[in-house]
């Protein structure tokens, strides 16, 4: 038989009944598998691994958000990444002041701008496919396009995804993957494009520091990234 608990602060009282748990003096009801959470775990007087509930050890986390940068800048910073994930994932909106129309938006690790980096990026809209870089012993990753100032608009923007899975890894060099989408001209067809690029970095350091940066100018206001941990 369940009590009433005579502080009222104190934690409901829990009682078997039928197979269910119930909750004296609050509701009675059955929790589901991936019902409500809430009143899973109000009603379970022991804590519950995330990984129970979820299938997930961890979920996605941000580890840095950037914001919208308040003025010109010529990179977005990533400094002293933590190890304790299994890979990292950027996710940008930005455009760049550079004298063109469209740009490539690069990658560097650790602050190393050698030729120790490959990377291939490739456009396409409804009616064509077009390789925009494939080099090998080049100074950066490319994983991305975004407007330059020569852009018919001033308020067109390229966003998109950077995975870096096994980052913290010395075993196997690093390996990106990128997708994401520009705008050249909202005026006409077939301006509006997906952007697909991969990259390595040559060496078997682990990432601890991430560098996005315009190939032509600088990151104009209203720019942003979020570094998230998975």
């Amino acid at each position: 038989m369940s009590t009433t608990p005579t502080d009222p602060n104190a934690w409901p009282v829990f009682s078997p009944e039928d197979s269910q748990y119930t909750v004296n003096t609050i509701y009675d009801v059955s929790p589901t598998f991936l019902g409500d959470l809430s009143a899973y775990f109000t009603m379970n007087p022991f804590p519950v691994p995330i990984e129970q509930v979820t299938g997930y050890e961890n979920t996605a986390r941000i580890i840095v958000d950037s914001g919208p940068i308040p003025a010109a800048q010529a990179t977005i910073d990533f400094p002293n990444v933590p190890n304790s994930y299994f890979g990292l994932a950027i996710r940008y909106i930005a455009r760049t002041d550079g004298a063109v129309a469209s740009g490539r938006l690069q990658l560097t690790f650790n602050g190393d701008t050698g030729a120790n980096y490959h990377g291939t990026l490739a456009t396409r809209t409804g009616i064509t496919f077009a390789n925009v870089q494939t080099n090998h012993a080049i100074n950066s990753i490319p994983i991305g396009m975004i407007p330059g100032s020569l852009a018919p608009q001033t308020y067109t923007a390229g966003a998109g995804l950077i995975e870096i899975p096994g980052y913290a890894s010395t075993t196997f060099a690093t390996l990106v993957t990128s997708k994401g989408a520009i705008e050249a001209d909202n005026t006409l067809d077939a301006q509006l494009f997906d952007v697909l690029g991969a990259g390595e970095w040559n060496t078997l350091a682990a990432v601890t520091d991430v560098t996005l940066q315009p190939a032509t100018g600088n990151f104009v206001a209203g720019s942003r990234a979020v570094l998230y941990g998975f």
